[in-house]
């Protein structure tokens, strides 16, 4: 598991983003998998050293995403966590108020980081997940250097409806309003785990009626929170957003009787959907 990463150029050139807004917690112990399974949306039992790398949601107890990061296998009963900075105390109070009675620790770590490339590596050893790897140290030669900006990454992550959930949209939205069926995020048959019941009602009831579409936007040049039509009503619910070459990229989730009626927006500005 712990082998060298690529130490041979591939023909296509790749360029690396380290995130550097990340935290990575060292989650062990006996009970550790047992534990996690009760509270986060996805399987972990499925993770191996062959399949080492899972996208996953801790979710509050109204089915509402507190986080979404990755998680990469180490060995049985041990993971690291890759939490934003911004959330990492507030999720290791959260996990260890329910974890007093289990044999498992969260440790803080310095040694590994969320790694971001342009392109998927041909020889993949580590099972890039959406563009991203859980990298140690060790794994980090100068091959993999950050010639990507944090902008450069929100674009694409947007353009592929990967969803950055921080304290600044924490809560604010459930799995099916960021499409978290679809990237396989949501377990439904592992057994129950934290906010299960309300986001289970979402699937099998077909209540939402909302939709996440990701935009490109000429001439919107402030971050925002919401989009809004011409008679300045809300008509969507800013999940991310980036500027990038004064073009606006927005992931929104919008109501589906506002994209019937067709996605106008204020003050006339040209809009493209993305995906």
């Amino acid at each position: 598991m712990f082998a060298p990463i690529i130490t041979q150029l591939v023909s296509v050139t790749m360029a690396y983003f380290i995130y550097d807004n990340m935290q990575a917690i060292d989650v062990y112990g006996h009970d550790c998998t047992h534990f996690l399974q009760g509270q986060l949306t996805n399987d972990l039992t499925v993770l191996s050293a062959e399949i080492p790398l899972q996208l996953n949601a801790l979710c509050n107890l109204k089915g509402r995403v507190i986080s979404l990061f990755f998680v990469r296998f180490i060995a049985k009963n041990r993971f690291i966590i890759m939490l934003p900075q911004n959330l990492a105390d507030r999720i290791l109070n959260e996990l260890q108020k329910y974890a007093v009675f289990s044999k498992i620790s969260f440790e803080p770590v310095k040694d590994y980081h969320l790694v971001f490339s342009n392109t998927k590596p041909r020889q993949d050893k580590h099972n890039w997940l959406f563009q991203h790897a859980i990298l140690h140290r060790n794994e980090i030669n100068s091959h993999i250097q950050s010639t990507l900006t944090w902008q450069d990454v929100q674009k694409e992550n947007i353009c592929q409806q990967l969803s950055w959930v921080d304290s600044y949209n924490s809560e604010k939205f459930l799995p099916a309003e960021l499409n978290l069926d679809q990237f396989k995020v949501i377990a439904y048959d592992k057994g129950c785990f934290k906010g299960q019941e309300v986001i289970a009602r979402m699937k099998y009831r077909g209540t939402l009626k909302k939709e996440l579409i990701s935009l490109k936007v000429e001439g919107m040049a402030e971050m925002q929170d919401k989009l809004f039509d011409p008679d300045h009503k809300v008509i969507a619910d800013i999940v991310n957003m980036v500027i990038v070459d004064n073009k606006a990229y927005i992931l929104a989730v919008f109501n589906q009787s506002n994209i019937e009626k067709g996605i106008i927006l204020a003050d006339d500005l040209k809009t493209q959907i993305i995906a």
